[in-house]
């Protein structure tokens, strides 16, 4: 996962079950770390679309507890096809070329994932 994106310094499982990240996020100079529990979603304003019956959702916070957002990444097959519908939640202070910077670190990461993944589910 990390050789997904230049962007990655860590992505890794805790015991907990939460996620771990570092990475330099949204083309921000500097990386940062956060914590994504995948049990919670209470905060999260992204909508769910029911279309998509599959989905990666998660709050994301700091070591504090403060909570910096989430994500909803929401997946479809349709004969065949992974329609992805990738979206992160982000605090509203955040500058608008870090969103849009954000979100070719998102489209990189995905894309990069499913080809490497391609050869195994070729053969599942």
């Amino acid at each position: 996962m990390v050789a997904a994106c230049p962007d990655h310094y860590l992505l890794r499982g805790l015991p907990d079950g939460r996620q771990e990240v570092v990475e330099t996020t949204g083309g921000s100079p500097m990386p940062s770390r956060f914590l994504v529990d995948y049990t919670r979603t209470e905060a999260l304003t992204i909508p769910v679309d029911p279309r998509y019956p599959i989905q990666i959702a998660g709050q994301a916070f700091l070591d504090d507890g403060l909570a910096i957002g989430g994500v909803r990444h929401q997946f479809l097959d349709r004969d065949g096809t992974l329609h992805a519908l990738l979206t992160v939640q982000c605090p509203a202070t955040l500058p608008g070329r870090l969103i849009r910077q954000h979100q070719w670190h998102l489209a990189v990461e995905f894309s990069n994932w499913l080809i490497a993944a391609a050869p195994a589910a070729a053969t599942a």
